[in-house]
Protein backbone atom coordinates (compact mmCIF):
# COMPACT_ATOMS: atom_id res chain seq x y z
CA UNK A 1 0.00 0.00 0.00
CA UNK A 2 1.76 3.59 -1.02
CA UNK A 3 1.14 5.73 1.80
CA UNK A 4 0.87 9.92 0.48
CA UNK A 5 0.88 12.98 2.91
CA UNK A 6 -1.65 15.19 1.62
CA UNK A 7 -0.87 17.73 4.63
CA UNK A 8 -1.81 21.16 2.90
CA UNK A 9 0.76 23.12 1.88
CA UNK A 10 0.78 25.39 -1.04
CA UNK A 11 3.39 24.09 -3.58
CA UNK A 12 2.95 20.16 -2.96
CA UNK A 13 2.78 18.73 -6.12
CA UNK A 14 0.28 15.97 -5.88
CA UNK A 15 -2.12 18.90 -4.81
CA UNK A 16 -1.38 20.47 -7.54
CA UNK A 17 -2.59 17.78 -9.68
CA UNK A 18 -5.72 17.03 -8.05
CA UNK A 19 -8.52 20.00 -7.30
CA UNK A 20 -10.39 17.53 -5.20
CA UNK A 21 -7.51 16.42 -3.41
CA UNK A 22 -6.34 20.01 -2.84
CA UNK A 23 -9.83 20.59 -1.34
CA UNK A 24 -9.79 18.81 0.69
CA UNK A 25 -6.33 18.99 1.97
CA UNK A 26 -7.21 23.10 2.77
CA UNK A 27 -10.15 22.33 4.50
CA UNK A 28 -8.80 19.72 7.12
CA UNK A 29 -5.57 22.53 7.11
CA UNK A 30 -8.37 24.87 8.23
CA UNK A 31 -9.62 22.55 10.90
CA UNK A 32 -6.40 22.19 12.46
CA UNK A 33 -5.88 25.75 12.49
CA UNK A 34 -9.43 26.29 14.13
CA UNK A 35 -8.04 23.63 16.41
CA UNK A 36 -4.71 25.29 17.10
CA UNK A 37 -6.43 28.45 18.05
CA UNK A 38 -7.99 26.47 20.97
CA UNK A 39 -11.56 26.65 19.43
CA UNK A 40 -13.71 23.20 20.68
CA UNK A 41 -13.54 20.09 17.00
CA UNK A 42 -17.16 20.80 16.72
CA UNK A 43 -17.00 24.42 16.39
CA UNK A 44 -13.35 24.31 14.58
CA UNK A 45 -15.11 22.08 11.56
CA UNK A 46 -18.34 24.55 11.64
CA UNK A 47 -15.31 27.41 10.67
CA UNK A 48 -13.89 25.46 8.57
CA UNK A 49 -17.15 24.76 6.21
CA UNK A 50 -17.97 28.47 6.76
CA UNK A 51 -14.67 29.42 5.80
CA UNK A 52 -14.49 26.86 2.52
CA UNK A 53 -18.61 28.07 1.50
CA UNK A 54 -16.84 31.31 1.91
CA UNK A 55 -13.68 30.74 -0.47
CA UNK A 56 -15.46 28.18 -2.75
CA UNK A 57 -13.17 25.14 -1.72
CA UNK A 58 -15.45 22.38 -2.11
CA UNK A 59 -18.17 24.75 -2.45
CA UNK A 60 -20.74 21.70 -4.37
CA UNK A 61 -20.11 18.60 -1.73
CA UNK A 62 -20.27 20.86 0.96
CA UNK A 63 -23.53 22.09 0.21
CA UNK A 64 -24.92 18.59 -0.28
CA UNK A 65 -22.78 17.23 2.63
CA UNK A 66 -22.17 19.50 4.77
CA UNK A 67 -23.55 17.38 8.25
CA UNK A 68 -22.27 14.42 7.00
CA UNK A 69 -18.58 15.68 7.12
CA UNK A 70 -18.91 17.54 10.27
CA UNK A 71 -20.13 14.06 11.78
CA UNK A 72 -17.91 12.18 10.12
CA UNK A 73 -14.93 14.43 10.99
CA UNK A 74 -16.85 14.06 14.44
CA UNK A 75 -15.80 10.68 14.90
CA UNK A 76 -12.55 10.74 15.91
CA UNK A 77 -10.41 7.46 15.07
CA UNK A 78 -7.96 6.46 17.57
CA UNK A 79 -4.94 5.04 16.21
CA UNK A 80 -3.73 3.83 19.67
CA UNK A 81 -7.60 1.86 20.41
CA UNK A 82 -6.75 0.49 16.05
CA UNK A 83 -3.38 -0.53 17.01
CA UNK A 84 -4.90 -2.45 19.93
CA UNK A 85 -7.63 -4.29 18.05
CA UNK A 86 -4.91 -5.00 15.23
CA UNK A 87 -2.86 -6.72 17.68
CA UNK A 88 -5.47 -8.59 19.37
CA UNK A 89 -6.49 -10.16 15.95
CA UNK A 90 -3.27 -10.86 15.35
CA UNK A 91 -2.68 -12.56 18.90
CA UNK A 92 -5.71 -14.80 18.12
CA UNK A 93 -4.53 -15.60 14.82
CA UNK A 94 -1.49 -16.63 16.44
CA UNK A 95 -3.23 -18.85 19.03
CA UNK A 96 -5.56 -20.57 16.27
CA UNK A 97 -2.67 -21.22 14.16
CA UNK A 98 -0.25 -22.12 16.74
CA UNK A 99 -3.44 -24.87 18.02
CA UNK A 100 -3.31 -25.92 14.31
CA UNK A 101 0.45 -26.14 14.37
CA UNK A 102 0.84 -27.65 17.87
CA UNK A 103 -2.00 -30.58 16.89
CA UNK A 104 0.16 -31.69 13.67
CA UNK A 105 3.62 -32.37 15.58
CA UNK A 106 2.12 -33.60 18.79
CA UNK A 107 0.26 -36.41 16.05
CA UNK A 108 3.57 -36.61 14.76
CA UNK A 109 5.08 -36.73 18.14
CA UNK A 110 2.81 -39.30 18.82
CA UNK A 111 3.06 -41.18 16.30
CA UNK A 112 6.99 -41.44 16.32
CA UNK A 113 6.53 -42.22 20.59
CA UNK A 114 4.37 -44.86 19.42
CA UNK A 115 6.78 -46.91 16.60
CA UNK A 116 9.33 -46.72 19.61
CA UNK A 117 7.00 -48.25 22.11
CA UNK A 118 5.71 -50.53 19.86
CA UNK A 119 9.20 -51.55 18.93
CA UNK A 120 10.35 -52.01 22.40
CA UNK A 121 7.66 -53.89 23.63
CA UNK A 122 8.84 -55.94 20.67
CA UNK A 123 12.21 -56.37 21.74
CA UNK A 124 10.87 -56.77 25.14
CA UNK A 125 8.79 -59.63 23.64
CA UNK A 126 11.52 -61.36 21.74
CA UNK A 127 13.84 -61.35 24.63
CA UNK A 128 11.37 -62.70 26.79
CA UNK A 129 10.85 -65.19 24.24
CA UNK A 130 14.74 -65.85 24.27
CA UNK A 131 15.28 -66.20 27.62
CA UNK A 132 12.36 -68.69 28.14
CA UNK A 133 13.86 -71.35 25.32
CA UNK A 134 17.24 -70.92 27.09
CA UNK A 135 15.71 -71.74 30.40
CA UNK A 136 13.84 -74.94 28.50
CA UNK A 137 17.55 -76.28 27.84
CA UNK A 138 19.81 -74.73 30.69
CA UNK A 139 19.54 -74.05 34.49
CA UNK A 140 18.57 -70.70 35.38
CA UNK A 141 22.45 -70.04 36.74
CA UNK A 142 23.73 -70.45 33.19
CA UNK A 143 20.75 -68.20 31.56
CA UNK A 144 21.72 -65.77 33.88
CA UNK A 145 25.58 -65.49 33.10
CA UNK A 146 25.53 -66.15 29.72
CA UNK A 147 22.98 -62.79 29.53
CA UNK A 148 24.51 -61.30 32.07
CA UNK A 149 21.72 -60.84 33.86
CA UNK A 150 20.99 -62.02 37.57
CA UNK A 151 19.06 -64.74 38.59
CA UNK A 152 16.34 -62.43 40.51
CA UNK A 153 16.21 -60.70 36.78
CA UNK A 154 15.33 -64.24 35.37
CA UNK A 155 12.62 -64.93 37.40
CA UNK A 156 10.69 -62.42 36.96
CA UNK A 157 10.91 -62.35 33.67
CA UNK A 158 9.84 -66.57 33.92
CA UNK A 159 7.01 -65.73 35.66
CA UNK A 160 5.20 -62.98 33.76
Amino acid sequence: VKVLNVRYQKDKTILQKSKSLHDYSLFIDQVQKNRDKGIELSEAIRQAVLYCEENNIMQPFLMNHASEVENMLLTEWNWEDAKQVWQEEAREDGRIEGRAEGRVEGRAEGRVEGRAEGMKLGAEKERKNLILRLLAVMPKEQVAKTLQMSVEEIQKIEKS
